[in-house]
């Protein structure tokens, strides 16, 4: 082997998608710190080590759990034509999206596009839901406040 090779050193740097350093993002919202992960990763799968225990997903880095949302198919009205799998395992082509639109976030606002992710994941988040219960024959809604992981899988 060369000296030529490619080698990592130590002092080069992980970034995201090689470009953007996640650890520069802050999360504003003090709700959300825990669950939203600030890690920098080149690989966009963790290929599900976060289902065995109830809130490893928040150590997931939060461009990954982008990816991962955007697997799940959809449907128009009552009829399911996007749902199975259109998107289901194209993992590289949905990063290559996803990288597509860091890169015009970045020329179009100058800023660092993770951190423009997790502006809008606090902005968008919900704060309140309302629930459905019975009581015996009636049905009555309750307003209740969303936990803050279920607040990062919804926004």
């Amino acid at each position: 082997m060369t000296d030529s090779a490619a080698k990592l050193d130590l002092e080069d740097e992980l970034l995201t998608m090689g470009r953007w350093d996640a650890s520069e993002a802050t999360v504003s919202d003090d709700g959300l710190v825990r669950y939203i992960s600030l890690e920098n990763i080149l690989a966009p799968r963790s290929k599900g080590r976060h289902v065995e225990k109830q809130f490893y997903k928040a150590d997931v880095p939060i461009v990954e759990r982008l990816l991962n949302r955007l697997y799940v198919a959809g449907h128009r009205g009552q009829k399911h034509y996007i749902t199975s799998g259109i998107n289901t395992g194209d993992s590289e082509k949905l990063w290559n999206v996803i990288e597509d639109a860091f890169e015009m976030i970045e020329e179009e606002t100058g800023e660092n596009p993770i951190q423009v992710l997790v502006d809008a994941i606090e902005n968008s988040s919900p704060t309140e839901e309302v629930v459905t219960y019975q009581r015996g024959g009636a049905r009555a809604r309750k307003a209740v406040l969303v936990s803050p992981q279920r607040r990062v899988d919804l926004a």
